[in-house]
């Protein structure tokens, strides 16, 4: 699905002023807010995916058998 965009981008970054290598510190802000905004929303709506993380599998089946 992305192979027939793949050779806008170049365009896009022409177009915009930008070079190629100074797009990536703000693709890399973009995936930190979209990490961020992805654990907020898992914050406030699933409570229990936020406690499972870092949680091994054996704390979790800890008092199971």
């Amino acid at each position: 699905m992305v192979a027939p965009f793949i050779t806008l981008l170049p365009v896009l970054f022409y177009i915009a002023g930008v070079d190629g290598i100074n797009v990536l510190p703000w693709i890399f802000r973009g995936l930190v807010l979209l990490a961020v905004i992805t654990y907020v929303y898992l914050r406030r709506n699933r409570p229990d995916v936020i406690a499972r993380i870092g949680n091994t599998e054996m704390e979790s089946l800890g008092g199971i058998g």
